[in-house]
């Protein structure tokens, strides 16, 4: 068994092979490597290196091209729910989002005002429309991902200081906002009971503020 060794700048390595040239081809390639800026490739060993291979033959055929944003991810979620079953929770949302379609926020938005505004004098639809751009600005996503965190953020971040009043105005348009997107198979999935009974609970708790 030939074994061949280097070492260059600091970066140490070896391969071995039953064959001479084999061993002198494998060190040589690792040198290419750690010259080109890729001392991390040269450095792994054959088990490392298949496991790299397929996991990029596994993403390929699943046609993503970044494995940095695959892992990225993957390490974002393991830290956010390091106990949860990714198939679980994968299958929960998929049940969540059934016959969902996929609105934007601002799309539904206005669908809701146009649809609305016959039925409000010109001081309402005024105030429904100044707190829409606002909500509109706020929540930049599809109305069916629109989640209970968000929801809440808002609620103690934009409105905190707010009169209670004010806020329960916002939440007036927000519900309105939500209202018509169930209606119209377009509103959030499994989190839309936890968004009203939020809403509701928020009104109830101001109302002595007024």
């Amino acid at each position: 068994l030939y074994h061949a060794y280097w070492n260059c700048g600091g970066h140490r390595g070896k391969a071995a092979s039953k064959k001479f040239e084999l061993a002198k081809e494998k060190a040589l390639a690792a040198l290419k490597l750690i010259h080109k800026g890729h001392a991390d490739i040269a450095s792994l060993n054959n088990r490392e290196l298949r496991r790299l291979m397929a996991a990029r033959e596994l993403l390929r055929d699943a046609g993503i091209d970044n494995p940095l944003q695959v892992a990225t991810e993957y390490i974002a979620f393991r830290q956010a729910a390091p106990e949860a079953d990714l198939l679980e929770v994968t299958r929960h949302w998929n049940n969540g989002h059934a016959n969902i379609e996929k609105v934007g926020f601002r799309k539904a938005s206005l669908d809701w005002f146009e649809t609305s505004k016959g039925r409000w004098k010109d001081t309402t639809l005024y105030a429904h429309e100044r707190r829409m751009v606002k909500l509109v600005e706020t929540f930049q996503c599809d109305a069916c991902d629109l989640g209970f965190e968000a929801v809440r953020f808002f609620l103690h971040s934009e409105l905190g200081r707010k009169s209670a009043k004010t806020r329960n105005h916002f939440r007036e348009t927000l519900r309105g906002i939500i209202n018509h997107c169930v209606a119209r198979s377009s509103g959030p999935g499994t989190q839309v009971r936890d968004i009203a009974e939020l809403l509701a609970d928020a009104l109830a708790g101001d109302a002595g503020k007024i």
